[in-house]
């Protein structure tokens, strides 16, 4: 096996000597933080903005002496706010780590501290999920040892799903 470096990774993945990348990614920051936090973008920005009202309407003609038990208030009742933000802070370290790749023999994820790799014969099923508006998706792979690669923030994502799953196809006849 030969060690090779691909552009933008941080660090090597082995490839067999006649294996051939025919496709690699890296999702957007962007992409990657809001696909993995689309639910709680919306609730976290109304929640801070009907906090930061209330602060607002509190804080008018008081001194801080006033609004001290108000401010402690609010401060734990942002609480969800505050979660949601370190987990975008989580999600962008992560973010600078994560690459996907598609050889002529199998499909690899890595990130900073794994790498899933599966050989085009031991994928069971392959399923995408894309967004209207957006056009971004997802491309998820069930191996047979109950193992899941997902590629996230894939730019449409049905394109790279119709080649895979001719691969996938053609490995299976045995070509």
């Amino acid at each position: 096996m030969q060690k090779t470096t691909f552009e933008g990774l941080n660090r090597n993945v082995l490839l067999d000597d006649d294996e051939e990348i025919i496709w690699q990614f890296k999702p957007t920051a962007l992409h990657y933080i809001i696909g993995k936090n689309a639910i709680p973008w919306p609730f976290a920005l109304l929640w801070a903005g009907f906090d930061s009202i209330f602060l607002i309407a509190f804080s008018i003609g008081s001194s801080l002496k006033e609004i001290w038990p108000a401010l402690f208030f609010l401060a734990i009742h942002m609480m969800p706010v505050w979660i949601f933000i370190g987990s975008a802070i989580k999600l962008s370290i992560e973010h600078k780590a994560i690459n996907y790749i598609l050889t002529n023999k199998r499909v690899i994820e890595t990130d900073k501290s794994t790498t899933l790799k599966a050989l085009f014969n031991e994928i069971n099923d392959v399923s995408f999920s894309e967004s209207p508006i957006s056009k971004l998706g997802a491309i998820t792979f069930k191996v047979t040892n109950k193992q899941t690669i997902k590629f996230d923030g894939i730019k449409h994502p049905s394109k790279l799903y119709s080649t895979i799953r001719l691969i996938i196809d053609n490995k299976k006849e045995g070509n």
